[in-house]
């Protein structure tokens, strides 16, 4: 009788991936701050399963523009990065304008287009012709698929993070200042802009199972999924 013996290969690459030969799930380390993150695949891509938190400065929700970086967590209003670290922070990462949400991911790592942001809706059930809608896009249920389990304000609210994505309710920065709907909404950037001056985003909101497809003005703090090169 034949023994076989499989040997499980663990690679370590030079951005700090360490994970199972063809797995479809594990963690890697920000190179510049230390910082581990979950990431899951899913299809064919492979996405963070955890807000980005690269935090190399911090500002009020009063301060904004258009085309410098700015990082916002959650709730904070002064600029002591090491304060603003032991808040929301822990939770729910960082809230970044478009302009360092652009330059924000990890080293091997992207702030995703529209098009990938449709290639995952694809993957999870959504139909084609509505994929490329405005707005709320509810077929396969696909809000459900990417929210987290727990951690929304209403239990009706919760997903079922069928797909690891983990989506948490971080909430967002208004475009006049302030930080509006903690526990009850979800916003993503993504690097492709309309054809304006607005970059499209990925929402998602207690009330719906879809996902909002919209194009907000680039000085919103929303949060960031980095998708692997």
């Amino acid at each position: 009788m034949r023994t076989v013996l499989f040997l499980l290969t663990v690679v370590v690459c030079q951005f700090g991936f360490i994970q199972a030969q063809d797995s479809g799930s594990g963690k890697f380390t920000d190179s510049r701050d230390g910082h581990d993150y979950a990431w899951i695949k899913i299809g064919t891509q492979v996405w963070m399963a955890e807000n980005l938190a690269y935090l190399p400065s911090v500002s009020p929700s009063a301060a904004y523009s258009t085309y410098q970086a700015h990082y916002y967590v959650y709730g904070y209003e002064g600029a002591d990065l090491q304060e603003a670290l032991n808040t929301n922070y822990k939770k729910y990462g960082v809230l970044y304008n478009w302009e360092a949400a652009n330059t924000a991911c990890s080293p091997g790592w992207h702030l995703p287009t529209d098009m990938e942001w449709k290639t995952l809706e694809k993957y999870l059930g959504m139909q084609a012709a509505e994929v490329e809608k405005d707005d709320i896009r509810e077929t396969g249920n696909v809000g459900i698929k990417l929210k987290s389990r727990s951690g929304w304000t209403l239990k009706t609210a919760n997903g079922d993070n069928s797909s690891g994505f983990n989506a948490l309710p971080a909430g967002y920065r208004y475009q006049t200042g302030g930080f509006y709907s903690l526990g009850y909404e979800a916003h993503f950037w993504s690097a492709t802009d309309d054809q304006k001056e607005n970059r499209w985003d990925r929402s998602l909101y207690y009330a719906s199972d879809g996902v909002h497809r919209f194009n907000p003005l680039r000085i919103y703090g929303y949060s960031v999924r980095c998708v692997r090169n």
